[in-house]
C-alpha cells in the first residue's frame, strides 16, 4: 500500500505523477536471509506488473537507524498503462526481521528525479525505516 504521496504533481513535457513511498510486506521461508531475498527481489523486479525495460541503478549494503542490516536497490522503469507509458525511477529498501520481508519503495517520474532531489530524500528516509 501507499504510505506517503507527495502533495504536488511532478510533470514533464508529457508525463506527470506524483511521488510515494509505499511498502510490500510479504512472509519469507523461515531461515531466509538478507542476501537471498534480496536476490530473488532483483530476479523478479523487471516482470513486475505493468513493468518493463528496467534498468539497474542503485545497489549497496545499508544499514537503518535502529541498527539493523537492509539493501537498497532501485533502477528507471517504464510503466505502462491502458492508455500511456510513464518513466519512473525508483529507490527500494529491503529488509528481513524473523521470517517477513519488507520492501518500502519510494517512486517518483524519471525526469524529476535530479531536480526534486529525490535521491536524497528516499536515502534519508528509507533507511528510518523500523521494521515491527
Amino acid at each position: 500500500p501507499t504510505l506517503f504521496k507527495k502533495q504536488t504533481v511532478d510533470q514533464d513535457a508529457t508525463e506527470s505523477t506524483t511521488a510515494t513511498i509505499s511498502m510490500h510486506v510479504e512472509t519469507l521461508a523461515e531461515g531466509t536471509t538478507l542476501d537471498q531475498f534480496v536476490s530473488r527481489w532483483r530476479r523478479d523486479i523487471s516482470t513486475q506488473d505493468g513493468s518493463r525495460h528496467y534498468v539497474p541503478m542503485d545497489d549497496a549494503p545499508v544499514v537503518t537507524v535502529e541498527g539493523k542490516s537492509a539493501h537498497i536497490i532501485g533502477g528507471t522503469y517504464e510503466l505502462l498503462t491502458p492508455n500511456h507509458g510513464y518513466k519512473l525511477r525508483d529507490k527500494q529498501l529491503l529488509v528481513v526481521s524473523g521470517s517477513t520481508g519488507y520492501v518500502v519503495t519510494g517512486t517518483a517520474l524519471a525526469s524529476a528525479w535530479d531536480a526534486a532531489n529525490y535521491n536524497a530524500l528516499f536515502d534519508a528516509v528509507l533507511t528510518t525505516f523500523m521494521a515491527p
